[in-house]
């Protein structure tokens, strides 16, 4: 029944004829000149060579996963297939970047061996580096005859890759945790595969076998939705479901804010003694430094919602109510903001200049007019030479292009 779902919803998203006009189309001449500024940019950032994995640190996945999201947003405001060009040769880069299992790649494939640390739990990434992007790539060829006549073939791949091996084999590596009818969770993995043997060896962490933090899993799961909506496979949206249920009930919800940890115990597995409640834990909840992962989560929280999925009105204005309000620090000129917790703190270190602090939830734009204009005002103080110019543009013209409404993008009738 599966595959049947998945054929039909295909098949219905290839007969559906793309609107003829984008974004650009439309918009105003301030905002035309700024795309136009940046389009240079976007592409010559996208050209640069993908770098081996196994000579890079995490930042390999974050600065790959900017560049070819700049370049789908970029086509879906603009309708310039030379941005989807530019993506399918960069996204094949990173695809040869993938370690390949040679006996059970359906199990062990993925992006495994980096430099940081001991572990690779970084695997989970292929949320930001793959199903994300490729699939939403995978909706812009499936619904414009021209661009499936060009890119068909190499999309179905895509899918059937994610939806049918990449993403089942989460389940096959044990990472998929029950936690009742209603609520589940995925852990880090307990072994992986050596790059020169292919023996599976374990991890050497104190955390493996333990539950992801929020912002890394909310990434992946965002992918889930992308391949809910393409297949129609009630699996991923179920998976989804199970999870936000556990994110909503650990927020801590006053009169002024809400707030969670970074990563919370939820299960046995985060028992030394593999019991729930008894003894000591391998981690403690905490309010993480890096506030900007706390706009991760909020960006997820924002895709629920469009999906009909746990989070409704009464959860968003209350975020909107924490950026807004509680989290801001200074004039809209240049404004600042605290942790989520509150709390605020400047390192020295150029290692932790993020730190400390939060930042504008800017996936919120789709329902607070505040946020538009807090957003515009930081947009015109902008670097143009700056690390993430055109990334941070192109974010803020599509979003900005949309009116502001309430009304799941989704869900269906």
């Amino acid at each position: 029944m599966a595959m049947i779902r998945f054929l039909l919803a295909l098949t219905a998203l290839m007969t559906t004829v793309q609107a003829t006009t984008f974004p650009l189309d439309q918009a105003s001449p301030e905002d035309r000149a700024l795309f136009e500024r940046i389009r240079p940019l976007l592409l010559a950032e996208a050209r640069t060579p993908v770098p081996p994995l196994s000579e890079s640190n995490e930042s390999w996945f974050w600065v790959n996963s900017h560049k070819i999201a700049q370049l789908l947003d970029a086509y879906e405001y603009s309708g310039d297939t030379v941005f989807l060009d530019a993506f399918v040769e960069r996204m094949t880069g990173i695809l040869q970047e993938r370690y390949i299992h040679p006996t059970d790649p359906e199990t062990w494939s993925g992006w495994y061996h980096y430099q940081t640390r001991t572990h690779s739990y970084m695997v989970i990434h292929a949320g930001i580096v793959y199903y994300q992007p490729a699939l939403r790539f995978v909706e812009f060829v499936t619904s414009d005859p021209a661009l499936n006549e060009k890119y068909g073939l190499l999309a179905k791949i895509w899918l059937e890759d994610i939806t049918q091996v990449s993403i089942p084999g989460w389940d096959r590596r044990r990472c998929w945790k029950e936690m009742s009818e209603d609520e589940g969770w995925y852990v880090k993995i307990t072994q992986k595969p050596d790059p020169e043997t292919h023996e599976l060896i374990p991890e050497d962490d104190g955390l493996a076998g333990t539950s992801f933090a929020y912002n890394k899993l909310h990434e992946m799961l965002k992918g889930f939705l992308i391949a809910y909506r393409i297949t129609g496979n009630e699996a991923f949206r179920d998976r989804v479901e199970k999870c936000a249920q556990v994110f909503r009930r650990h927020w801590r919800v006053d009169d002024r804010h809400a707030e969670w940890y970074y990563r919370e115990i939820l299960g046995p597995w985060d028992y030394k003694s593999g019991r729930m409640g008894e003894g000591d834990t391998y981690f403690k909840g905490y309010i993480h430094p890096k506030g900007g992962y706390y706009s991760t989560d909020v960006g997820y929280v924002v895709d629920c919602y469009n999906h009909g999925i746990q989070f409704t009105r009464a959860d968003i204005e209350k975020l909107i109510q924490t950026n807004v309000e509680f989290m801001y620090r200074g004039e809209d000129a240049d404004p600042e903001y605290t942790n989520i917790d509150g709390s605020y703190k400047v390192y020295e270190e150029k290692s932790k200049q993020s730190w400390g602090q939060g930042s504008l939830w800017t996936s919120l734009a789709q329902f607070s007019p505040r946020i538009r204009e807090t957003w515009k005002a930081r947009i015109d103080r902008l670097n143009p030479g700056g690390y993430g110019y055109s990334r941070s543009m192109i974010c803020y013209l599509l979003a900005t292009s949309r009116p502001i409404t309430w009304t799941p993008s989704h869900t269906k009738e």
